[in-house]
């Protein structure tokens, strides 16, 4: 993508991009954040209106906009799980079926296999 001569400039351009690259750490355009699961055993905790995702559900989508499992408020706010915002996460896998990734849709919460990537207000992931 990128020439040796022009190391700011891709040979490749992005339709609507016509910028130079800019370097720039991934702390500065978005948050890492972990998952988590209720407890099981609480009823209370499951079959609720927030997608909860695992690494299985993801495979090859590129898009994640509706789990098989849904947690509670209840089940959220008593877990170390987080509520991610739709269309600025990458979810990204970290256990069992490590690295794959999708944009999550809706905004939902991961188990602990997953460490996404919640981009910052100003970093844009698609324009749809």
């Amino acid at each position: 993508m990128m020439t040796k001569e022009m190391k700011k400039v891709p040979a490749i351009r992005f339709r609507d991009f016509t910028d130079e690259w800019e370097q720039r750490k991934l702390s500065d355009i978005a948050k890492i954040v972990g998952g988590g699961t209720p407890s099981t055993e609480n009823i209370d905790y499951w079959d609720g209106d927030i997608d909860w995702y695992t690494p299985a559900e993801i495979g090859n989508k590129i898009f994640a906009s509706g789990s098989v499992r849904k947690i509670t408020e209840n089940g959220l706010n008593n877990s170390s799980a987080k509520l991610l915002p739709g269309k600025k996460t990458v979810l990204f896998t970290s256990r069992a079926g490590i690295g794959n990734m999708a944009i999550l849709e809706h905004d939902g919460a991961t188990n602990q296999g997953f460490q996404s990537l919640v981009c910052n207000d100003d970093t844009a992931l698609y324009n749809f």
